[in-house]
């Protein structure tokens, strides 16, 4: 009998790989969130920059990592969430990161957006 490990689900992908997607976004959108935390309170500055332009360019980062966790987010959906029938293995896997899947685009919308916000305001807002 072959483990859970290596059952393929869709596209090739395996239970480690849809948890490997999961936990990458989850990284991604945290580090969406502490680049512009670092660049207002100076962390990530080069020396020319003043902290208001510098904050204001790291909403552009945010967002270009936040879009990246929503592809993954979205492709990782598509995985569990297959189109016809699927597969017991899929089933277990769905139930377990469905919830958590939803939330986590709804988060990386949130944090896009106000990346957004930064990128276009931030000189402003600090």
């Amino acid at each position: 009998m072959t483990k859970d490990i290596n059952k393929v689900y869709v596209l090739g992908y395996t239970p480690f790989k849809c948890y490997r997607d999961f936990w990458f976004s989850i990284i991604l959108i945290i580090a969406a969130l502490i680049i512009p935390l670092g660049a207002s309170i100076g962390i990530i500055k080069p020396g020319n920059e003043t902290i208001n332009i510098w904050f204001q360019r790291s909403g552009s980062i945010t967002v270009l990592l936040s879009l990246v966790a929503e592809y993954v987010i979205s492709r990782l959906h598509g995985i569990i969430r297959p189109a016809g029938l699927s597969s017991t293995e899929t089933e277990k896997i769905r139930k377990k990161l469905e919830n958590p899947l939803m939330i986590l685009r709804y988060i990386g919308g949130a944090v896009a957006v106000a990346g957004t916000i930064i990128w276009g305001y931030g000189d402003i807002l600090i």
